[in-house]
């Protein structure tokens, strides 16, 4: 057995390219072309073998695709590899050439453009967030990112199969009724997890960095919200949700805005939660669309409103969307909430830079106030 193995390695192993695309066909073709032989066709079982799937892979790495795949084909046909002699192989590539195949994957992703590289970031918290971080999944994974992505899933695909990040393999079954099913799957190689977990702490770092810059600069804003004038020294003011703005005249004028936007938000807010949304919308201190109960989930509802997660106030800007939630007092569960939501709405709008904010009347809890703030949560306290 070891003879067979070393001189298929010895064979392959020397460019990590090749090695590479070696692992690539046994995990995508071969193990299922000796499952087949050995246990499913004397059973009466029909699978088909997805040449083309192995292929398209190979072509996206720039490699002759034809050529290799008849090669590796040949070769271990020749040598009568069984799938205990397949599995064996594809642990020794992935013990004994780590460290090449990593280098490999790293001097390809840094040929990449930023964009797919965002885009990579963004399956990393996808990958981390709604699958738990697993080696294989189903690839069901694609159908929800392209759901979400639409025309720039085909960039993000073509940057994940082509840099080797995943690799796609499967089979096609037939039924005893003659219909045709596809058990397709996606797998992270070990090299390619690392890779992706690193790739997910930055992404992490970037979104907390940024996010912590804006709410610096929103606090170090020396002018009033109404009118956008500086307030010059020895002129009254008044202090609304930390923002100083012109008294009496800005005030009078918030107080407007107020009642108009009061009248349009939805009854099914509690009273004092309503009355905090219309008045920090009327203040304006952070300028854009303000989004109100909006829908936020992974899981399909079969009812649009029962059972629903839904954030108190969604602002959207340019590229930033700050997620908010609304209470009477700063309390441990509108920090929960805004946490649980704010990873929630990332998953289904990759790209945003997300800002986490909780809107209250007091904030009494000073041990709470610096926890939020630690957490990268701006507290917007009215009193």
């Amino acid at each position: 057995m070891n003879d067979k193995l070393y001189t298929v390695l010895d064979r392959y192993g020397s460019s990590a390219e090749l090695t590479e695309a070696l692992y690539l066909f046994l995990i995508s073709w071969y193990v299922y072309r000796a499952t087949y032989y050995e246990h499913v066709l004397p059973r009466g079982g029909r699978w088909i073998l997805l040449d083309e799937l192995v292929k398209e892979q190979f072509m996206l790495r720039g490699l002759n695709a034809e050529k290799l795949f008849d090669e590796f084909k040949d070769v271990l046909q020749a040598l009568k590899f069984s799938s205990k002699e397949i599995d064996l192989l594809i642990k020794m590539i992935e013990r004994k050439y780590f460290r090449q195949l990593s280098e490999l994957l790293k001097s390809r992703l840094s040929k990449l453009v930023e964009k797919d590289y965002e885009l990579i970031e963004s399956f990393s918290a996808h990958l981390f967030y709604v699958e738990g971080g697993r080696k294989h999944v189903d690839y069901g994974i694609f159908n929800r990112l392209k759901a979400i992505l639409k025309e720039d899933f085909g960039r993000l695909y073509r940057g994940l199969v082509g840099s080797g990040l995943v690799l796609i393999h499967g089979y096609r079954s037939i039924t005893p009724r003659k219909r045709i099913l596809d058990h397709i799957g996606v797998l992270v190689p070990p090299w390619s997890f690392e890779r992706l977990k690193k790739v997910f702490g930055e992404y992490l770092a970037k979104q907390e960095a940024e996010a912590k810059r804006i709410i610096c600069e929103l606090e170090e804003r020396e002018v009033c919200p109404i009118c956008g004038k500086p307030l010059l020294e020895g002129e009254s003011f008044t202090t609304l949700f930390s923002f100083r703005i012109h008294h009496p005249r800005c005030y009078e004028e918030w107080k407007s805005k107020t009642y108009q936007i009061l009248s349009s938000l939805p009854k099914t807010y509690v009273e004092v939660e309503r009355k905090l949304i219309a008045e920090f919308q009327a203040l304006n201190s952070i300028k854009g669309e303000y989004l109100c109960e909006v829908p936020v989930s992974s899981e399909v509802k079969f009812h649009p409103y029962i059972g629903m997660k839904r954030i108190d106030l969604v602002i959207r800007t340019e590229n930033i969307d700050w997620i908010i939630e609304v209470e009477e007092v700063l309390n441990y569960t509108a920090i929960g909430q805004v946490l649980v939501y704010s990873i929630l709405w990332g998953i289904t709008h990759p790209g945003r830079q997300i800002i986490r904010g909780i809107v209250v009347d007091s904030s009494p809890d000073r041990d709470l106030v610096r926890a939020a703030k630690i957490l990268g949560i701006k507290v917007f306290s009215r009193a």
